[in-house]
């Protein structure tokens, strides 16, 4: 987890974009071996990225929260998504009190 952290804070950004593609392939907002917090603190990491408008950084942190796109390149927000939604909201909440 830590070390997901520091590969996202990093300045470089082909560390980071691997750490995001560890991330999307490995480590889902589903999945039950991270704790409710591990998965805040990861999604407040994304959301520091979305700051650089990056395009590979952006397409790769949407795919870890929303999952893969469909064929015309958008994002389904279902059912499956509500509980990332909910770490969302409270990964965002945190930022704005936290900073």
């Amino acid at each position: 987890m830590n070390a997901l952290l520091v590969c996202i804070a990093e300045g470089e950004m082909l560390v980071q974009r691997a750490a995001l593609d560890l991330m999307v392939s490995y480590i889902g907002l589903s999945e039950k071996f991270l704790g409710q917090q591990e998965k805040e603190v990861l999604v407040q990491a994304c959301f520091h990225l979305l700051l650089k408008k990056e395009y590979q950084l952006t397409r790769r942190i949407y795919t870890f929260l929303f999952g893969p796109p469909d064929a015309e390149g958008k994002y389904n927000i279902s059912e499956d998504t509500e509980s990332a939604l909910q770490i969302m909201e409270k990964s965002f909440y945190r930022l704005l009190v936290e900073e």
